[in-house]
């Protein structure tokens, strides 16, 4: 799997479906690598990338809150998960934005906690990095939320 675009940070998911890229990364501001390798990055990304199932609609490469017991293990550092929180870096196919939009339209609750509802009711077929390719660092980076806690991958 190859081929990513990164929407204009001024447009919506409405941009990314107007493309005709076949999928989006998304990353929020305060993120940060897991590791410190570029050889991780260069490598085992597209070996990791590589086993993710033509059917995702979202691919988390990094994650927080969710019902780990329940991840379903797919290969090495891949599992199908189920209800992930924190949308920090993602990869959302168009299927999945195309089901995004039409379910959180109006957004009655939360985001993570829309769409994580969604992949818990199987609406939304979701996979995820195990572990984390990249996590959020809001002691170092900050949050407008005024929560600053540390994330943990899974309850």
């Amino acid at each position: 799997m190859t081929n990513l675009t990164t929407p204009d940070l001024t447009g919506s998911p409405k941009t990314f479906l107007n493309s005709s890229e076949p999928r989006c990364l998304i990353f929020e501001d305060d993120i940060e690598p897991a590791r410190d390798s570029k050889d991780y990055y260069s490598i085992q990304i597209k070996k990791f990338l590589m086993m993710v199932p033509d059917d995702f609609d979202l691919i988390y490469l990094g994650r927080c809150y969710d019902r780990c017991k329940q991840d379903k293990i797919i290969g090495p550092g891949l599992v199908q998960c189920f209800f992930p929180l924190c949308r920090h870096s993602y990869i959302v196919s168009r299927k999945g934005a195309q089901k995004i939009i039409m379910n959180t339209i109006p957004l009655k609750i939360q985001g993570d906690n829309t769409i994580a509802n969604l992949i818990s009711q199987r609406k939304i077929k979701a996979y995820a990095a195990k572990p984390a390719i990249f996590f959020q660092n809001r002691k170092k980076l900050g949050s407008f939320l005024n929560n600053n806690d540390t994330l943990r991958e899974c309850w």
